[in-house]
C-alpha cells in the first residue's frame, strides 16, 4: 500500500467532526498508488477516507458525482458518506478527500473462471448505464502528459518501441464502435470479493465515455495475465460473463485483440512516466517492462488462436 499523505489520529478526528463520526482508531488501507486511503474504525462503524492526491478540483467533483450517479442506477460500488451539511467533499493539508461507506470483501489474485465471469457480468451491467454528460470522451491513459517521458532518454529502446506501437495501433483501432460509460482501470485492486462472490467494483476515478470494448480489454490486461502472458482461457471466462449481459458486436469482437494490446501499451507508458520520470521510485522502476512484455505477447498471438480461444463455444 502507498500513503502519500500521512495523517495523525488527531487530524483524522478533526476531519470526522464534519461527518458526525467519532473515530477510535485507523489504519492504512488498499494497494493503489494514486490516492492515500485509510480505514477508520468509528463508533458508528467502519469508514474509508480517501485523499485524492493528483486530481484537480474539477476532476474530484466529477469523481464524486460519478459515485452518486452509479448509486442512483443501482450499481454495486463505493457509496459516499455526506457531511452533516450535505457536502461530500472535504480537504486536508490542501488536498481534497471524501469518506465512503466501508465495503466488506477483499482484493484477491488469481481469480477463478467463476469469479471472472462475475466481473464480466458487472462490466456488462455498467455498460448499460447511460454516461453522464460531464464525462471525458477519452481515457486517462491517453493524456498528453505521459508522452513527456517518451523523449526522456531514460530507456531509448523502450521509447522507440512505444512511439512505433502507438502510431501503428492508433491507425489500426476502429473509431465507429459502441461507446458508453466505462471503468477504464480494472485491475485486481479494483474488484472486491467475499470468497468467490463479487462484492463490488470500486475506484471509478478513471471512468470515461469511451469504447466499451476497451473496458473489456483493460480487464483482460488487469485480471487475466500471468508472467507477462495473456491467459486466453481466463479471458474467455471474463468475456463469456460479459456476453451474458451484453453481446459484443462483430466489430468489437474483431478489434478486441488490438484493444487489449493497446491497453497494455498505454499502461506501460503510464508506469514509465509515473515510476521512472514523474516520481521515480527505485523499487518500481522496472514495472513498465511487465506491460511492455505483455503488449508484445498479445501482438504475437495469431488472430485465429485469439478468436478461437476467447470466443470458443459462445
Amino acid at each position: 500500500m502507498v500513503i502519500h499523505t500521512p495523517l495523525t489520529l488527531a487530524q483524522i478526528r478533526e476531519i470526522a467532526v464534519a461527518y458526525a463520526l467519532e473515530v477510535e482508531s485507523f489504519e492504512p488501507l488498499g494497494m493503489g498508488s494514486a490516492n492515500s486511503n485509510y480505514l477508520l474504525h468509528t463508533q458508528q462503524g467502519k469508514v474509508v477516507l480517501s485523499i485524492l492526491e493528483e486530481q484537480s478540483p474539477e476532476e474530484v467533483t466529477e469523481m464524486s458525482n460519478m459515485l452518486l450517479w452509479l448509486e442512483q442506477h443501482g450499481f454495486r460500488t463505493s457509496r459516499l458518506l455526506p457531511q452533516t451539511n450535505g457536502a461530500v467533499l472535504a480537504t486536508v493539508l490542501g488536498k481534497n478527500l471524501y469518506l465512503k461507506h466501508y465495503l466488506p470483501g477483499e482484493v484477491q489474485f488469481g481469480l477463478t473462471d467463476f469469479m471472472l465471469a462475475q466481473v464480466g457480468q458487472a462490466i456488462g451491467h455498467l455498460h448499460k448505464i447511460p454516461p453522464p454528460d460531464y464525462l471525458s470522451h477519452g481515457i486517462y491513459y491517453e493524456s498528453p502528459t505521459f508522452a513527456k517521458a517518451i523523449c526522456s532518454g531514460l530507456d531509448t529502446t523502450y521509447e522507440a518501441w512505444l512511439t512505433a506501437r502507438l502510431a501503428d495501433l492508433q491507425q489500426k483501432l476502429p473509431n465507429d464502435l459502441p461507446r458508453g460509460l466505462i471503468h477504464g482501470d480494472l485491475f485486481e485492486d479494483n474488484v472486491l470479493f467475499e470468497g468467490e462472490q463479487l462484492v463490488a467494483m470500486i475506484d471509478f476515478e478513471l471512468a470515461s465515455h469511451y469504447f466499451k470494448v476497451f473496458d473489456i480489454a483493460m480487464a483482460m490486461v488487469g485480471l487475466c495475465r500471468s508472467n507477462s502472458q495473456l491467459l486466453l482461457d481466463k479471458s474467455k471466462a471474463l468475456v463469456k460473463g460479459y456476453q451474458q449481459v451484453r453481446v459484443l458486436e462483430p466489430g468489437e469482437r474483431q478489434s478486441l485483440q488490438a484493444f487489449t494490446e493497446y491497453a497494455a501499451t498505454r499502461t506501460s507508458n503510464w508506469r514509465f512516466w509515473r515510476y521512472c520520470y514523474h516520481r521515480p521510485i527505485p523499487g518500481k522502476w522496472d514495472r513498465y517492462k511487465e506491460m511492455w512484455r505483455l503488449a508484445e505477447a498479445i501482438r504475437g498471438i495469431s488472430e485465429g488462436e485469439f478468436m478461437g480461444r476467447v470466443f470458443e463455444e459462445m
